[in-house]
Protein backbone atom coordinates (compact mmCIF):
# COMPACT_ATOMS: atom_id res chain seq x y z
CA UNK A 1 0.00 0.00 0.00
CA UNK A 2 1.38 3.42 -0.93
CA UNK A 3 1.95 6.25 1.50
CA UNK A 4 -0.96 8.73 1.60
CA UNK A 5 -0.33 12.12 0.04
CA UNK A 6 0.10 15.24 2.12
CA UNK A 7 -3.42 16.34 1.12
CA UNK A 8 -5.03 13.04 2.15
CA UNK A 9 -3.07 13.07 5.42
CA UNK A 10 -4.49 16.55 6.11
CA UNK A 11 -8.06 15.35 5.50
CA UNK A 12 -7.55 12.24 7.66
CA UNK A 13 -6.30 14.53 10.44
CA UNK A 14 -9.49 16.61 10.10
CA UNK A 15 -11.57 13.44 10.44
CA UNK A 16 -9.76 11.72 13.30
CA UNK A 17 -8.70 14.20 15.94
CA UNK A 18 -11.34 14.07 18.65
CA UNK A 19 -10.48 17.32 20.46
CA UNK A 20 -9.93 19.23 17.24
CA UNK A 21 -12.68 21.20 15.53
CA UNK A 22 -11.39 22.21 12.10
CA UNK A 23 -11.70 25.82 11.02
CA UNK A 24 -12.51 26.97 7.50
CA UNK A 25 -8.77 27.68 7.18
CA UNK A 26 -7.96 24.05 8.02
CA UNK A 27 -10.47 22.89 5.40
CA UNK A 28 -9.01 25.27 2.80
CA UNK A 29 -5.45 24.17 3.54
CA UNK A 30 -6.35 20.51 3.02
CA UNK A 31 -8.21 21.41 -0.19
CA UNK A 32 -5.22 23.43 -1.44
CA UNK A 33 -2.92 20.43 -0.84
CA UNK A 34 -5.27 18.20 -2.85
CA UNK A 35 -5.65 20.79 -5.60
CA UNK A 36 -1.89 20.72 -6.08
CA UNK A 37 -2.18 16.97 -6.62
CA UNK A 38 -4.79 17.51 -9.34
CA UNK A 39 -6.99 14.63 -10.41
CA UNK A 40 -5.01 12.06 -8.41
CA UNK A 41 -5.75 14.03 -5.22
CA UNK A 42 -9.42 14.17 -6.12
CA UNK A 43 -9.55 10.43 -6.78
CA UNK A 44 -7.79 9.70 -3.48
CA UNK A 45 -10.31 11.91 -1.67
CA UNK A 46 -13.15 9.94 -3.31
CA UNK A 47 -11.73 6.72 -1.84
CA UNK A 48 -11.44 8.34 1.59
CA UNK A 49 -15.02 9.67 1.45
CA UNK A 50 -16.30 6.18 0.61
CA UNK A 51 -14.36 4.79 3.59
CA UNK A 52 -15.87 7.43 5.90
CA UNK A 53 -19.31 6.64 4.47
CA UNK A 54 -18.92 2.89 5.04
CA UNK A 55 -18.43 3.41 8.76
CA UNK A 56 -20.90 6.34 9.04
CA UNK A 57 -18.34 8.64 10.63
CA UNK A 58 -19.96 11.94 11.61
CA UNK A 59 -16.69 13.68 10.67
CA UNK A 60 -17.30 12.88 7.00
CA UNK A 61 -18.63 16.44 6.68
CA UNK A 62 -15.06 17.76 6.86
CA UNK A 63 -13.99 15.58 3.93
CA UNK A 64 -17.13 16.59 2.04
CA UNK A 65 -16.35 20.28 2.55
CA UNK A 66 -12.85 19.68 1.18
CA UNK A 67 -14.42 17.77 -1.71
CA UNK A 68 -16.33 20.81 -2.87
CA UNK A 69 -13.06 22.68 -3.40
CA UNK A 70 -10.88 20.23 -5.32
CA UNK A 71 -10.61 19.06 -8.93
CA UNK A 72 -13.90 17.61 -10.14
CA UNK A 73 -13.48 13.98 -11.23
CA UNK A 74 -16.08 11.32 -11.97
CA UNK A 75 -14.81 9.33 -8.97
CA UNK A 76 -15.33 12.23 -6.57
CA UNK A 77 -18.72 13.12 -8.01
CA UNK A 78 -19.72 9.46 -7.65
CA UNK A 79 -18.59 9.38 -4.02
CA UNK A 80 -20.53 12.56 -3.24
CA UNK A 81 -23.61 11.10 -4.94
CA UNK A 82 -23.23 7.90 -2.91
CA UNK A 83 -23.16 9.91 0.32
CA UNK A 84 -26.21 11.95 -0.70
CA UNK A 85 -28.13 8.75 -1.49
CA UNK A 86 -26.95 6.72 1.53
CA UNK A 87 -29.21 5.53 4.32
CA UNK A 88 -28.71 6.47 7.98
CA UNK A 89 -27.76 2.89 8.94
CA UNK A 90 -25.66 0.18 7.29
CA UNK A 91 -23.84 -3.04 8.11
CA UNK A 92 -20.75 -2.44 10.22
CA UNK A 93 -17.49 -2.64 8.25
CA UNK A 94 -15.02 -5.33 9.35
CA UNK A 95 -12.14 -2.92 9.92
CA UNK A 96 -12.19 0.85 9.94
CA UNK A 97 -9.88 3.56 11.13
CA UNK A 98 -12.85 5.91 11.62
CA UNK A 99 -15.40 5.89 14.43
CA UNK A 100 -19.12 5.56 13.61
CA UNK A 101 -21.63 7.81 15.32
CA UNK A 102 -23.91 4.90 16.29
CA UNK A 103 -22.85 1.27 16.80
CA UNK A 104 -25.10 -1.66 17.65
CA UNK A 105 -26.44 -4.98 16.50
CA UNK A 106 -23.81 -5.34 13.79
CA UNK A 107 -24.83 -2.02 12.26
CA UNK A 108 -23.43 1.50 12.24
CA UNK A 109 -25.17 4.75 11.52
CA UNK A 110 -25.75 8.44 12.00
CA UNK A 111 -28.37 10.17 14.12
CA UNK A 112 -31.12 11.84 12.10
CA UNK A 113 -29.62 15.31 12.67
CA UNK A 114 -26.16 14.24 11.55
CA UNK A 115 -27.63 12.39 8.57
CA UNK A 116 -29.44 15.50 7.36
CA UNK A 117 -26.26 17.59 7.69
CA UNK A 118 -24.15 14.99 5.88
CA UNK A 119 -26.58 14.75 2.96
CA UNK A 120 -26.84 18.55 2.73
CA UNK A 121 -23.04 18.95 2.76
CA UNK A 122 -22.61 16.24 0.10
CA UNK A 123 -25.16 17.90 -2.16
CA UNK A 124 -23.51 21.32 -1.68
CA UNK A 125 -20.07 19.89 -2.54
CA UNK A 126 -21.49 18.10 -5.60
CA UNK A 127 -23.20 21.29 -6.82
CA UNK A 128 -19.97 23.23 -6.33
CA UNK A 129 -18.02 20.77 -8.47
CA UNK A 130 -20.70 20.52 -11.14
CA UNK A 131 -20.81 24.33 -11.38
CA UNK A 132 -17.19 24.50 -12.56
CA UNK A 133 -16.18 24.54 -16.21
Amino acid sequence: MSTPSKGIEAVVKLCTQSLFRPTSGDIKQAADELLQEGESGSRALAVLIRELLACRSPKITYALRVGGQVSPTSELLGALRAVAEASELTEAPVNSRFTPEIIGGGRVGWTSGTYQGVVRTALEAKASLEGRD
